[in-house]
């Protein structure tokens, strides 16, 4: 039964999702606008909620802005249920069977980019300010004329597709956060930590480990050992240290028995009388450490025996009446399938580890540099003639064309009385006239210093 509900409430949740974004897209980027007067004659109690919405939205940035803190775990819970569905489209399109080998090698090629030797903090300061400041200063410029000069809005909605600049940004952004975290677990179902090893380059040019440094051979978990590693990468360049640490996996007996059987059963061709390879030979010796001969025999007669059935969510379970048994695999192509397999494993880690350490810098430098006040105060002074603008719009479409606020002040009634009083929200529309008295300046000054004392 639990498995149907979850299954329809992801296929709910990607229906919801490539709706919201269709409608995002359509709504921001391709409808038709209507060009309205300002005052708005035609001022509805929908576009009223919806003008106070845009200003509270521009407000709240500003504040966000100017006196920045960590958000309200309620806030941040509504935000992360909002965007879920979002997240679920997203997820699907990328990590499905079809495309996520060719995603991922799209990213890490990408990633390669950001790293610290091919873009200088004055490009992510150029590409921010082209891909996030430009765009809104034309917008908003075009909104001033409309506003104050035009009194109309037209000009604004014709270049609005500049906006997408800001919006690719953004995503881009948090694909590369979310590859980061996607990483990371993929990494952490295959290994169970990491040892940190310390090593340093000497005058000649040969490479020595540091056993006095501070994590030398301490076993970590990668969120772990990345943030140790960032660290670390100050501390060098700052000559505070004079080693860099680096870090080798120590993989779970799960994955890798798994994997022995799923790389078997795809390919057993070439594990038929394996001629080792001089080039194989030489390798091999960097894995004998992990895997003595007594170990490999144990190993190779439980793998013949299939004596190991998979479950995902415990241990192997060892079957000693399993029929289907791989007699046709001696110990010496066990020997080079185990190869393979630790080989594919420590690749895949290789080829995650560098990119996780390249992004978790980048992630720093773009924090910095958002910082800077160049951006900062950018943004600050858009957002803020954004909010001018728009509040003046609302303020005298209002006070020119009044419109009755019938559903907002049923709300506010209902709502103060379930915050004064602790009556049920949802009140019986009979009572709205005896409790009009609730709406008084006194009432709301406390309904307002909730709200405020509940985003604090």
């Amino acid at each position: 039964m639990n498995k149907f509900l979850n299954l329809f409430v992801y296929y709910f949740l990607l229906l919801l999702g490539l709706g919201i974004t269709s409608w995002m897209i359509w709504s921001r980027f391709i409808r038709e606008r209507t060009i309205r007067d300002i005052p708005d004659l035609l001022l509805t109690e929908y576009r009223f909620w919806i003008l106070l919405y845009i200003c509270f939205i521009y407000l709240y940035v500003i504040k966000n802005l100017i006196k920045p803190k960590q958000v309200n775990p309620f806030i941040k819970e509504i935000t992360n249920i909002i965007y879920k569905p979002l997240i679920t489209l997203d997820h699907f399109v990328k990590y499905n069977k079809n495309i996520k080998l060719y995603y991922y090698k799209s990213m890490i090629n990408f990633v390669k980019y950001l790293d610290i030797s091919k873009i200088t903090d004055n490009s992510i300061i150029i590409i921010m300010f082209f891909m996030q400041i430009f765009p809104r200063i034309i917008l908003v410029i075009f909104l001033l004329l409309d506003t104050f000069y035009f009194k109309r809005l037209e000009n604004f909605y014709q270049i609005v597709l500049i906006g997408a600049l800001p919006f690719v940004y953004r995503y881009i952004k948090y694909s590369l956060k979310d590859i980061y975290e996607h990483w990371i677990s993929e990494l952490e179902l295959r290994y169970e930590n990491v040892a940190i090893i310390a090593e340093t380059t000497d005058e000649d040019g040969s490479i020595k480990k540091v056993k006095n440094a501070l994590y030398y051979h301490e076993e970590k978990t990668i969120k772990e050992f990345l943030d140790i590693k960032l660290e670390n990468m100050f501390d060098f360049a700052a000559d505070k240290v004079k080693y860099e640490y680096s870090a080798s996996p120590a993989p779970k007996h799960v994955y890798i028995r798994q994997y022995l059987y799923e790389k078997y059963e795809s390919n057993k061709e070439n594990y038929k009388e394996s001629k080792y390879t001089e080039e194989f030979l030489k390798t091999y010796g960097t894995y004998l450490y992990l895997y003595s001969e007594e170990r490999l025999q144990q190993d190779f007669e439980r793998f013949i025996a299939k004596k190991y059935v998979f479950d995902p969510h415990k241990p192997f379970i060892i079957n000693e009446n399993n029929p289907k048994a791989y007699n046709e695999i001696k110990i010496e192509d066990y020997r080079k399938l185990s190869f393979d397999v630790f080989s594919d494993t420590r690749k895949l880690y290789d080829e995650f580890i560098s990119s996780l350490i390249i992004l978790k810098l980048f992630f720093f430098r773009i924090e910095y540099t958002t910082k800077y006040k160049i951006i900062h105060w950018s943004k600050i002074g858009i957002f803020s003639l954004y909010f001018i603008s728009w509040s003046y719009i609302l303020i005298i479409s209002y006070s020119i064309s009044p419109v009755e606020l019938i559903m907002g002040k049923y709300f506010l009634i209902n709502l103060i009385r379930y915050i004064i009083r602790k009556n049920d929200f949802f009140s019986d529309s009979k009572n709205y006239s005896k409790n009009k008295n609730l709406v008084t300046i006194k009432n709301i000054k406390k309904l307002i210093k909730k709200i405020l004392n509940k985003i604090k």
